[in-house]
């Protein structure tokens, strides 16, 4: 977990994954994605979502809204 945590720091100060790995390379093992992305989306988008305040847009919505339950 400690690798991860190190992993996504860098991926979150706007390094790509393939920028982290070459910088570490023996976490190599521990990424199973692309080097420019993951899960399809690039870098870039998740680091955007990351500097999306995303409670302050929630605080701000004044509607209902459709939350699905997970709950069985």
């Amino acid at each position: 977990m400690k690798v991860f945590s190190q992993f996504y720091d860098l991926y979150d100060q706007g390094h790509t994954p393939g920028e982290v790995i070459r910088q570490h390379p023996k976490w190599q093992d521990y990424w199973y994605d692309s080097s420019d992305g993951q899960y399809g989306p690039s870098a870039a988008f998740y680091q955007q979502l990351q500097a999306l305040n995303l409670g302050e847009a929630w605080q701000k919505v004044d509607a209902p809204v459709l939350v699905p339950s997970w709950h069985e």
